[in-house]
């Protein structure tokens, strides 16, 4: 039978308070005047309900009540078949959790006001935003769990007009590079900068910052256990440059980690072979490395890894002018930059090296109007850098000048003015770009110049062919204008001389070059030991294998020369300096 109309619901009514709400019929209502709640009837196990009982139901008066609910769960109920726990625990266990616990598991910026709203050209101011966001979070109540919990940042584009300040413990963590971008339009901000523990007091200037010269930064509260990961951090505009500050200040730091970044500016290599942008604009910077080095409050930026990250489009990638230790790069890429990391090109005050042991491995450097690698240092101090695995292409060419190209490099690759650093199997594409020609660049610079030991299991491979009395090139090596210890390692192959042709000999060798920068000269000397198989004849003291070093100081690079009348064949070698 249709219903037609329901002229009035009768609802059984009284104060929950005083006597508690009576079991209700099957299907009927019952609101308590003094709570606001209302409630409705199970009804009998017989008409099918799992108990008796009342079930109250949520109303705009008690919606909050909702989040301290508890519900059994397991993970994986919405997909028909909770997950057990087999072995010795029980199956299928069961936590009873709060809403409100389910979703404190993430906290998002989203929660505190921000909004990824910027188009290019403009956007919601975020900085109070994140900082609401920071503070509640991490300082408010530090001891509290949620201040264990990471910062969701979710992808989007927010802009920023001035500084975000991060203190100790702090993690963020957006939805990728390229997915989750920061936007900073301040030439006299950073768009995060690390800060010290103590709050001031939320407000207008809640943190204490680092400020150059000043003891503001205590060991106590130093930054510390900060991760940022899975974001981009980008200047604004490829305008007109002013005097920007770097996109991330690591300042007085220690155990933190920036993951999956990407820091971005807006230039091309045409803006970057600019003259004015090669001679000015040192801020305009991805990560800026700073520590507190004034007495007797020192905090020295330390234990920090910066990992599978880009810059791409900045003045430097990484810099530094002050004291810091063991600064681990690894895996990242720098591209279409003045230089890819900068360490010390000058001091700041109270600096008395720049950055000391730092460890770079496995990076890439591509299109880089400079050094890949700079590290200054006129003082004598040994800082013990160590370049390792890293892979530079079209670095040190001036990039879109014309003339330049690997074959006329216009600086070293890694520039190494301070004693005690090492380059360790680096890949350097300006060798292979040499050796693939028969035209001499006319200025050889080294791959790496300076005080250093070079290390390198590149194996290239030569013909020989017969050459008596004429000396004919086997490598040019670049000459890094100072004293130097080559040694090059060899294995040579050739078949036997003429009459004898099924004999076969084999030398291994190891030059020994050294070169004087004073009195511009480079001698050899060759420690080898040969074998001979087949044909019963010793073609050693006809073949006469000869190896001879110069010094050519126009061009700049080191010749290595061979004659030889019976010396067709292989040679296989791989060489190490140290200068």
């Amino acid at each position: 039978m249709a219903v037609i109309e329901i002229a009035k619901i009768q609802v059984r009514r009284g104060q929950e308070g005083q006597v508690g709400m009576p079991q209700l019929d099957s299907g009927e209502f019952g609101w308590a005047i003094d709570t606001q709640t209302l409630y409705i009837g199970n009804g009998s196990v017989d008409e099918g309900a799992p108990a008796v009982g009342n079930t109250e139901v949520v109303t705009a008066n008690n919606i909050s009540n909702f989040f301290n609910i508890k519900a059994a769960y397991n993970y994986g109920s919405s997909a028909g078949t909770p997950y057990s726990v087999v072995g010795t625990f029980p199956i299928n266990n069961t936590v009873t959790r709060t809403v409100a616990g389910k979703l404190d598991d993430f906290v998002n910026v989203i929660d505190f006001g921000a909004i990824a709203d910027w188009n290019g050209t403009s956007g919601t101011d975020n900085t109070a935003a994140f900082q609401a966001a920071i503070y509640n979070i991490y300082l408010q109540n530090p001891t509290n769990s949620i201040s264990d919990k990471p910062l969701r940042i979710p992808a989007g584009r927010y802009y920023f007009s001035s500084t975000v300040y991060i203190p100790p413990n702090v993690t963020i963590v957006g939805d990728g590079p390229d997915k989750t971008i920061l936007v900073t339009s301040s030439t006299n901000a950073n768009l995060l900068q690390l800060c010290d523990g103590t709050s001031l007091g939320y407000g207008n200037n809640p943190y204490i910052v680092f400020i150059p010269g000043q003891n503001n930064i205590t060991s106590s509260g130093r930054p510390q256990n900060i991760h940022i990961e899975g974001m981009t951090l980008s200047y604004s505009t490829a305008g007109a440059l002013p005097n920007y500050v770097p996109l991330l200040s690591l300042d007085c730091a220690t155990n933190s980690q920036i993951i999956n970044c990407k820091f971005a500016g807006a230039y091309n290599a045409g803006n970057i072979a600019n003259s004015d942008f090669n001679n000015q604009y040192d801020g305009y910077v991805g990560i800026d490395i700073r520590s507190q080095g004034n007495s007797p409050n020192v905090v020295v930026t330390e234990k920090i890894l910066i990992e599978n990250c880009v810059f791409s489009g900045l003045k430097y990638g990484i810099k530094s002018t002050y004291d810091c230790y063991d600064i681990i790069i690894n895996n990242n890429i720098f591209e279409i930059l003045n230089r890819g990391i900068n360490w010390a090109p000058s001091l700041a005050v109270y600096a008395t090296q720049g950055p000391f042991r730092s460890r770079i491995t496995s990076n890439i450097f591509n299109n880089i109007y400079n050094e890949g690698i700079y590290v200054g240092g006129s003082n004598g101090i040994s800082t013990d850098h160590v370049s390792s695995f890293n892979s530079f292409n079209g670095v040190g060419i001036h990039l879109s000048q014309n003339g330049y190209s690997d074959l006329n490099a216009a600086t070293p690759v890694i520039r190494f003015l301070s004693p005690g650093n090492v380059s360790i199997e680096d890949k350097f594409y300006r060798d292979d770009a040499i050796k693939k020609t028969s035209v001499i660049p006319t200025l050889y610079l080294p791959n790496v110049a300076g005080k250093n030991l070079v290390s390198s299991n590149v194996a290239y491979t030569a013909t020989l062919v017969n050459s008596p009395g004429t000396s004919i090139t086997l490598v040019n090596i670049p000459y890094a204008s100072n004293d130097q210890m080559i040694n090059l390692q060899y294995l040579y192959s050739g078949a036997g001389v003429s009459g004898h042709p099924q004999s076969f000999v084999s030398r291994k060798g190891s030059l020994s070059l050294g070169i004087s920068s004073i009195i511009q000269s480079a001698t050899v000397t060759d420690n080898f030991t040969y074998s001979i198989s087949g044909g019963g004849y010793d073609p050693e003291p006809l073949a006469g294998l000869q190896f001879t070093a110069s010094l050519n100081t126009i061009t700049n690079y080191i010749n290595i020369s061979y004659t030889g009348a019976y010396i067709a064949g292989t040679i296989e070698y791989q060489y190490n300096y140290i200068g």
